[in-house]
């Protein structure tokens, strides 16, 4: 084997490989004679080489060979050197002791001895240092089952957990899906009564519609009629008025001529009164003072007749003006010819 510089023990090569030991100790049992180390009482500490050689069987493992690939690598790259012992001096056994010191023996029963000795010493140290392996071995096994344990009784809760979360989701999302299945059916059953509804009040409109077209109908007649009722009540009407028109016509030509005669009465007995008190004055001789009462008689008289006479007139102006304009004028004019004539008597009362 090389002979390499430092020492280290399982524990730092755990630490400097970043390897679980367990993996550590099967490499070291499987491919041990590659492996240099040094004893130090009954513990092995390996050297600098045995952890290159480690690294390598690591990457060797990454890439996938199997232990018979890295067997044959490692066999190539670290040949097993053997030890080249002294040639003996006739008569004299040498004898290699664990600290590589040659010892010499006289006689060879001795050396028989002492190769028995050394082989059963070997043997004894093997059995303990398996014994040992065993035993760490077993108590790191023990550890990463404990933790192993640990992690696994964690994963369990994380997995029920999970599990029981998982149940809660189905039976959220199962009562969620129930509550929307009902939704839908409430939806579909309002959906269906809106839909009727929908339908009722279409159906009530068309009857509506076929009820307003009957009425629109209905009052487009009643309208023509109603248009033909009121042409017949114009044209009766104007007929009427012509009528009324004729009658009050008639009427007012009968009040006209009335008036007339009331007046040529009244004009006549204007003069007559007029004749019979200009004849009083003739015949009698009265004083002035008596004449000018007679006078203020006669003025008072004819004032009363203009009156009357104006009254009259008044009275036919207006049934002229409701006939005709030119009934008007020729009362008005009778009217300033009466007014004329009745101021003819006080003028000569005077004189």
């Amino acid at each position: 084997m090389s002979n390499v510089s430092g020492k280290h023990k399982i524990s730092d090569i755990v630490k400097i490989t970043g390897i679980p030991r367990t993996t550590i100790n099967d490499w070291i049992n499987r491919y041990s004679q590659y492996l240099s180390f040094e004893m130090q009482g009954k513990r092995k500490l390996y050297t600098d080489h045995a952890i290159e050689v480690i690294n390598e069987i690591n990457s060797l493992r990454e890439a996938g060979q199997s232990s018979f690939e890295i067997d044959d690598a490692l066999a190539k790259n670290h040949p097993v050197k053997p030890e080249i012992a002294e040639e003996p001096t006739p008569g004299i056994t040498h004898k290699v002791a664990d600290d590589g010191t040659v010892h010499a023996h006289e006689s060879q029963g001795e050396e028989f001895a002492v190769i028995a000795r050394k082989q059963t010493d070997e043997i004894a140290r093997l059995i303990s240092d398996q014994l040992k392996n065993l035993t760490v071995r077993l108590d790191d096994l023990e550890t990463e089952n404990r933790q192993l344990s640990k992690s696994s009784n964690k994963w369990l809760g994380i997995t029920v957990l999970i599990v029981i979360l998982m149940f809660a989701a189905g039976g959220f999302l199962l009562w969620k899906y129930s509550k929307q299945v009902e939704s839908n059916i409430r939806l579909s059953a309002d959906r269906t009564k809106a839909l009727d509804l929908i339908d009722a009040k279409d159906k009530d409109l068309n009857s509506q519609k076929m009820h307003i077209d009957t009425l629109s109908q209905t009052l487009k007649l009643t309208r023509q009629q109603h248009e033909s009722g009121m042409k017949e009540l114009k044209k009766d009407f104007d007929e009427e008025k012509v009528k009324l028109k004729q009658e009050l016509q008639v009427q007012a030509d009968a009040k006209v001529e009335l008036y007339k005669r009331e007046l040529e009465i009244l004009k006549e007995k204007a003069a007559q009164e007029k004749l019979a008190l200009l004849k009083q004055l003739t015949d009698i001789k009265i004083s002035n003072k008596e004449k000018t009462e007679i006078i203020g008689k006669l003025q008072e008289n004819s004032q009363k007749m203009s009156e009357a006479l104006e009254s009259l007139s008044d009275k036919y102006r207006s049934i002229s003006s409701e006939n005709t304009p030119e009934k008007s004028e020729k009362t008005e004019n009778n009217s300033e010819d009466n007014k004329d004539k009745s101021e003819e008597p006080s003028l000569e009362g005077q004189g």
